[in-house]
């Protein structure tokens, strides 16, 4: 056989395999794997998991990896309703790593902070100017605790039609958005980033005492404040909220009226933990353990980094 018909065959029998392996992998199965998703991390994971499953991206070079999601909130991990040893997702992605450290769940930290978000004062601007000096102080927590224990905006300068000051929070036992507002707000009464015990003094009940009664409803905002804001003055003009949930609802806010920002002196972080369920009984969950790596992996490169801005 010739030099040139010896190149050609080999060149044929290459072409021939690379086409037969990316045939064998599309027919494998692919591995499926859930994830449960705190619902501040919703609308990131829908577009991100899609994009995942349509790179295919493989385990031990074989298996395909196929992800699907369901929205479960913290609290409800928490309190062990939701998973059983028996039936339980492979993954977790939660808002916060104080989520998964009080979670009482055998978890492997797979990323340890996958995106980041804080929580941050918004005010509409005619209420803002009042507390602020018309800006020439931050808009923090002493000046809330304040508005608050004043309770009418006539008091405090403002017009008389105003009436009572109106707050909005998260649900503080139902959301993690709620709690860390309670951690920031017993951080700024103690002035210390230690609040243990802080929740227990005096200062604390009296001053954040005052801030939750004049929310009007936290049954009524649920787990969105910047939501609620978005409904006007008349229901809300003040909030504390994470930085993507304003994102979310920014338009619908300044229709009502322009509004300001200001990030707390005592921040919280919401930094999206993944983890992967340890399951010693499940012969195949090292492989799902390995495809949560993978997606871990995926979603700390930086073109997934860089796409986080879209959703706050």
């Amino acid at each position: 056989m010739r030099r040139g018909t010896i190149v050609i065959v080999l060149f044929i029998l290459i072409v021939a395999g690379v086409i037969g392996a990316v045939f064998f992998l599309r027919n494998q199965p692919p591995i499926e794997i859930t994830l449960a998703v705190d619902p501040l991390a919703a609308d990131w994971m829908e577009e991100a998991v899609q994009d995942f499953n349509a790179s295919e991206i493989t385990i031990n070079n074989t298996q395909r990896i196929h992800l699907s999601y369901t929205v479960v909130p913290d609290f409800d991990v928490w309190e062990e309703t939701t998973w059983t040893a028996e039936d339980h997702p492979d993954g977790w992605l939660a808002s916060s790593s104080i989520a998964t450290t009080y979670a009482n769940l055998p978890l492997q930290i797979i990323a340890p902070s996958t995106a980041r978000t804080l929580l941050i004062w918004g005010a509409y601007t005619s209420r803002a100017n009042i507390l602020t000096d018309d800006g020439t102080i931050p808009l923090d927590w002493a000046q809330v605790i304040n508005a608050a224990e004043t309770e009418n905006w006539g008091l405090l300068g403002g017009e008389e039609n105003w009436q009572f000051v109106k707050l909005a929070f998260s649900l503080p036992d139902r959301t993690t958005a709620g709690l860390g507002v309670l951690f920031s707000g017993a951080a700024a009464v103690a002035e210390n980033v230690n609040i243990s015990g802080a929740t227990r003094g005096a200062d604390f009940e009296n001053q954040i005492g005052a801030v939750v009664n004049r929310v009007p409803n936290f049954n009524t905002i649920g787990a969105d404040a910047a939501a609620f804001m978005a409904r006007g003055t008349s229901q809300a003009e003040i909030a504390l909220a994470p930085e993507n949930q304003w994102l979310n609802n920014l338009q619908g806010i300044v229709r009502n009226e322009p509004i300001i920002f200001s990030y707390p002196e005592y921040a919280f972080v919401f930094d999206f933990p993944l983890s992967a369920y340890e399951d010693t009984t499940d012969p195949q969950n090292a492989d799902s353990i390995a495809a949560i790596q993978a997606f871990g992996a995926w979603l700390l490169r930086p073109e997934q980094q860089a796409a986080l801005g879209n959703y706050g």
